[in-house]
């Protein structure tokens, strides 16, 4: 059945997935092993939630303006490399004034 599908993809790559065949290109079948693996459970602390969403939504929100606004990101490192031998708090958003 496995070998079926892998002749199947190999095969028909292209009628497959038209949408990709200017980019990719099917080559061949790695197999791969895990040979350790570690479960734990985590479990959700609505606390430290509540405590540290403002600090995620606005690191989110600097991926989302750093996306499309090279010259702020490119500031912002500056920024960084310049001050993190200094401020410790560096990594407080609030410290960092965006032009937009």
């Amino acid at each position: 059945m496995y070998k079926d599908w892998n002749s199947n993809i190999q095969h028909n790559f292209n009628t497959l997935y038209p949408e990709l065949i200017n980019d990719w290109e099917y080559d061949k079948l790695v197999y791969w092993k895990l040979i350790k693996a570690h479960n734990a459970t985590i479990y959700k602390n609505i606390n430290w939630l509540n405590n540290n969403l403002n600090i995620i939504e606005k690191f989110w929100n600097n991926i989302l303006l750093f996306r499309n606004n090279f010259e702020e990101k490119n500031n912002f490192i500056l920024n960084y490399e310049k001050n993190k031998s200094k401020d410790k708090s560096i990594y407080d958003i609030d410290s960092y004034t965006f032009d937009v």
